[in-house]
């Protein structure tokens, strides 16, 4: 029987190191920075936001594990129809996982944002 409990002992704690190094090791394998024009931004009871984009959703929401506490006045300085360049880390799952966000969480805006339609107007007159 101590067999038994030390082996299930022994299972929770690797599992739990394996899990703890999973989340840390997180921003540093799957941190990319990409381009993304904002189609809607909506608001989630847990304080969470879900940043559409053309083809994907990504996620503004609190994380310790990404240094990252304010999601709220982040929100604020995404604009719709403007072009950002944002850092976003994580797993895109396709289920939900418990503990885990389905979606990429921008963490940073890299740079100012665009105005798309601008930017458009000025690349065709550059074109004439």
């Amino acid at each position: 029987m101590k067999i038994i409990i030390n082996f299930l002992t022994l299972i929770c704690v690797v599992s739990f190191a394996i899990f703890t190094l999973f989340l840390i090791s997180e921003d540093i394998i799957t941190s990319e920075e990409i381009d993304i024009v904002i189609q809607s931004i909506e608001r989630i009871d847990n304080g969470e936001y879900l940043v559409k984009t053309r083809g994907s959703i990504y996620s503004n929401s609190d994380n310790f594990f990404h240094s990252k506490p304010a999601s709220d006045s982040m929100s604020v300085l995404l604009r719709k129809k403007a072009v950002h360049k944002v850092r976003v880390v994580g797993y895109n799952f396709r289920h939900l996982l418990p503990f885990l966000s389905p979606y990429k969480n921008i963490v940073e805006i890299v740079d100012e944002p665009v105005d798309y339609r601008k930017l458009m107007l000025s690349i065709n007159k550059s074109m004439d």
